[in-house]
């Protein structure tokens, strides 16, 4: 799977949910719990509770408060992905060899020359998809 692949999958999960905002409240017994907005058409009234366990811990509660956060974290770090992606785009070279079109390397006697793609910075984010 390569990175675009695996943001595109983060992408359609974030798109598919209910949207937001969600957010960890304050439930039973001092426990926690997300709620989120009810999407059109839903009978019931007020916020849908997605996470409340009956038995509570301080792990419950962090918990909730990582579930509420985790579209708008999620959103964020696609959008630097995409961004760190597009700054660090391929360039093709007359002689046909590939660049990065932003990093160059340091010779030994200190001259700048681009760097061949991919470099280092492409080599890490394309490490998200290596998830496996």
């Amino acid at each position: 799977m390569t990175t675009t692949d695996r943001l595109t999958e983060i992408e359609a999960r974030l798109a598919a949910a209910t949207p937001g905002p969600w957010e960890a409240r304050d439930g039973l017994y001092d426990g926690k719990y997300v709620v989120g907005p009810r999407e059109a058409g839903d009978i019931a009234k007020g916020p849908i509770q997605l996470f409340s366990p009956t038995f509570w811990t301080k792990r419950s509660a962090r918990n909730a408060e990582l579930i509420a956060a985790a579209p708008a974290d999620l959103a964020a770090l696609v959008a630097v992905v995409r961004e760190v992606e597009e700054i660090h785009r391929r360039v093709r070279l007359s002689d046909g060899r590939w660049i990065c079109a932003i990093c160059p390397t340091v010779t030994p006697s200190g001259a700048l020359v681009p760097t061949l793609y991919p470099c280092p910075t492409v080599v890490a984010v394309q490490k998200l998809g290596d998830v496996g």
